[in-house]
């Protein structure tokens, strides 16, 4: 999956007035995939414009707006105002802003940034983030919003006039008539997200086509007056920090991670996932049912900004303030992605079968809806679902995992109270595919997959989805299986402490018999009343996991009793739901 840039070619405007450098465009290609801009060499002229820049007014305003550059500690409010310019703070740092005031009128200035697609594929998306800081406080609390374009002739851009980000200006500071740092964090704000053109409506039901290979195309950053806002002395407001980072979406299917002699684990932590499918880690693959949307990716959402009005109905990347990403899902009508999946795809490329594996996960609340919804751990031998509908028992079944159960909020998924990790022993055997019928071992060859569904809990009604994620994922076969060893024939019976402990509400119990027996394995509540059978069979010597699912039970300490002759062993488990 690959990240692709493109370059910007600047067209002179016959109804508005128009200044650029001579430089063209940037070009995005497969190897050139990020351009950044952090304003440094910008001075307030069109001279010192960086590059790939050029900036619009209408023909009513001044002829040549850029006014130079605005201290905050010393530019003059009656003179440096009116156009657009760079701001410094005393780090000696620009930014490329404007400030207005009667009788100057710049509403709708523009600043585009022009970038062509030199891939040998289309693009659709691109990772966006930039800084918006605000230098000046006017009566006008403006706003700095992002566009698309494929023109910069404004006769053609009016159709286009769907925000991408809208941003209000971002300091606490209310009064009227003062200078401020916009580097400072109370005055600067960061926007960020995965952009997909084919989702910006140019015309009533008319999107944007993907940019084709050679085809130019522009963002625009549009300084404007916020809904309903009066007054004459507009705020100033500057962007900085820019980057932009393209992605070329592809159809090759997943590779599968390959689980060897030598290579027995894998680790995820998404860190490298921006909420796109040419962004998911490799290994890793997404169905949904074909009645869902068509592509469910809608970019990431920081859950200190993200909005729940817009950053809704698909998979996503969060992101708290120390950068972590994870992957996961917010539905809210009408978008209805319940039993949404990820794959996670694997091949057994050992000389031996592998039939237990050693698996961890967190599973994150990033939003708190009033469906409390869950994420279910199954397997599988193939992906395609008219045949997976038989392989729906869960491994693990764990519920929105945070505290918080007030409707609407956003909350962080990367702090304790809102996350759990799922662990345990996976033996693959000892799940029903259909009744009475069990997985086979993996054989030496074989592909295989991990599936995490997000659905609803049992009986949960609601249109609000909550938003859960998993993160920090790893997978390893576990000791148990030997791979190029000898087989260790045990000499006692031994029954071991269950994995997890507490749990909720699965559980995996694992004892080991040094020869062929008779073998009945129980669990009783404390009154020591019978409440489940899970074994009585023979089985042969060696190591076996069985899977308890204690869904219909409730919370409380239990004991699980194995027998076999005349011997018998006892432990306590706790579940906690």
């Amino acid at each position: 999956m690959k990240y692709l840039y493109t370059l910007l070619a600047f067209a002179i405007l016959s109804v508005s007035a128009f200044a650029q450098n001579e430089n063209g465009s940037f070009s995005f290609t497969n190897e050139a995939t990020t351009y950044q801009q952090d304003f440094n060499t910008y001075l307030g002229t069109l001279e010192s414009l960086p590059e790939f820049f050029s900036v619009t007014w209408d023909v009513d305003r001044e002829e040549e707006p850029f006014t130079g550059v605005g201290d905050f500690n010393t530019s003059d409010p009656d003179e440096a105002y009116g156009g657009f310019s760079a701001f410094s703070a005393e780090s000696g740092s620009y930014s490329f802003g404007i400030r207005e005031r009667e009788p100057v009128d710049l509403r709708n200035a523009r600043l585009f940034f022009t970038f062509t697609n030199d891939t040998d594929q289309p693009i659709s998306q691109f990772e966006v983030s930039y800084d918006v800081e605000a230098w000046f406080i006017g009566d006008r609390r403006n706003r700095l919003r992002l566009k698309y374009d494929t023109l910069i002739e404004s006769d053609e851009r009016d159709t286009f006039e769907e925000d991408i980000f809208s941003t209000d200006n971002p300091s606490t500071a209310t009064e009227v008539g003062i200078k401020v740092n916009g580097s400072l964090e109370e005055h600067r704000t960061t926007v960020s997200g995965l952009v997909d053109i084919t989702t910006i409506e140019k015309e009533e039901d008319i999107f944007f086509e993907p940019l084709a290979p050679g085809e130019t195309a522009y963002f625009r950053w549009q300084f404007s007056n916020a809904d309903g806002d009066g007054g004459s002395l507009r705020s100033g407001l500057a962007i900085n920090n820019l980057s932009i980072t393209a992605v070329i979406e592809t159809d090759e299917p997943s590779d599968s991670f390959s689980f060897t002699n030598d290579v027995k684990s894998f680790s995820e932590d998404f860190n490298d996932y921006r909420g796109s499918f040419a962004t998911l880690p490799s290994f890793f693959s997404v169905t949904w049912d074909v009645d869902r949307e068509e592509a469910v990716f809608t970019g990431v959402g920081d859950f200190n900004t993200s909005d729940p009005e817009v950053d809704y109905g698909g998979f996503s990347a969060f992101t708290a303030g120390d950068g972590d990403y994870s992957f996961g899902i917010r539905e809210r009508e009408p978008v209805d992605l319940r039993d949404a999946r990820l794959f996670f795809t694997f091949t057994n490329d050992t000389d031996e079968p592998i039939s237990v594996f050693d698996i961890s996960y967190d599973v994150e609340a990033w939003f708190i809806g009033d469906r409390r919804n869950r994420l279910r751990l199954k397997f599988d031998t193939m992906i395609d679902s008219e045949d997976r509908d038989t392989f729906e028992e869960d491994i693990f079944s764990t519920d929105n995992p945070s505290s918080v159960t007030e409707v609407g909020t956003k909350v962080n998924g990367s702090l304790e109270e809102n996350r759990v990790t799922v662990s345990g022993l996976v033996d693959i055997t000892t799940i029903e595919k259909e009744e009475d019928i069990f997985f086979e071992p993996l054989a030496p060859g074989e592909t295989a997959y991990f599936r995490w569904q997000f659905s609803n809990a049992d009986d949960d009604g609601g249109s609000l989805r909550s938003g859960l994620a998993i993160n920090n994922f790893s997978i390893s076969i576990a000791d148990d299986t030997n791979i190029d060893q000898p087989t260790q024939v045990p000499t006692a019976i031994e029954l071991n402490q269950n994995y997890p402990n507490p749990f909720n509400p699965t559980t995996t119990i694992s004892f080991t018999l040094p020869q062929t027996d008779q073998v009945r394995l129980s669990v009783y509540n404390i009154q020591g009343q019978l409440v489940a059978t899970l074994l009585n069979e023979q089985r042969s010597s060696g190591n076996h996991f069985v899977t308890f699912d204690a869904s219909a039970l409730s919370s409380g300490v239990y004991l699980y009793r194995l027998e076999t002759g005349n011997q018998s062993f006892v432990k306590k488990m706790t579940l906690i739901k």
